[in-house]
């Protein structure tokens, strides 16, 4: 029989780890990790680091940028206690599930320490639009090429991209979730984005919303006001 701290429930499709490793992290995230784009779309604020404790199974962030859980949202149930969800904003390893402190008194109810609960990846879309969200960042252009840049989806149900290219140029795993890309691309390039399952998502690059590097999320952040959602 697995130990308790390994078992896995099924719940639905989705997979639920119990006597996962909860710790608190800060007031809120930082620009490090994840880097995920900033934007008053997120209708979350409730955020954590994902690391690869044991007690975490299968849903550890596995070192080395490979299919990145950024951007993911993750549900917490603990003891007494109503679930929570939460975006991965950032990394964590050698640690379990490293929560913001306004995340970590609505999950657990406890003073700073360690809590071991129940979590599972869920579909939930952490922006307020129906669709997957493409970002860029363009840090090499002239004349209307783009000759390098960095890009990456959210908003995709749960789905994490393994892939992208744009034009047929494959790109690679930069940072978080955010591939880089080189080569002679213009605003009517197509991007495809492979995911996991095999499933794949097409935008044109001019769809993609542009963030700055640097520009990135922090979370808890202040509420904003809704804006025009970004064509799908």
């Amino acid at each position: 029989m697995l130990p308790l701290a390994i078992l896995v429930v099924i719940l639905g499709a989705a997979a639920a780890q119990q006597n996962a490793k909860l710790t608190m992290w800060a007031s809120q995230t930082d620009p490090g990790g994840c880097s995920l784009p900033k934007s008053n779309w997120y209708t979350l604020q409730d955020a954590f680091a994902l690391g690869d404790d044991p007690s975490l199974g299968n849903l550890i962030y596995k070192q080395g940028n490979i299919d990145s859980p950024c951007g993911m949202v993750f549900e917490f149930t603990c003891k007494g206690r109503q679930p929570v969800n939460a975006i991965v904003a950032s990394t964590n390893f050698g640690g379990g599930a490293d929560l913001v402190s306004d995340t970590w008194n609505k999950a657990t109810g406890q003073s700073p320490g360690i809590a071991y609960c129940t979590v599972k990846k869920t579909g939930v879309n952490p922006l307020n639009v129906p669709h997957p969200v493409c970002y860029k960042r363009a840090l090499s252009q002239g004349n209307g090429i783009i000759y390098y840049t960095k890009i990456m989806v959210i908003n995709t149900a749960g789905r994490v991209a393994r892939q992208v290219s744009i034009n047929g140029i494959v790109g690679t795993r930069s940072s978080g979730a955010w591939f880089a890309v080189n080569g002679q691309m213009k605003a009517d390039a197509r991007v495809k984005f492979t995911f996991t399952d095999g499933t794949t998502h097409d935008f044109v690059l001019s769809q993609c919303v542009t963030s700055e590097e640097g520009e990135v999320q922090i979370f808890p952040s202040p509420a904003t006001s809704s804006a025009n959602h970004p064509s799908p």
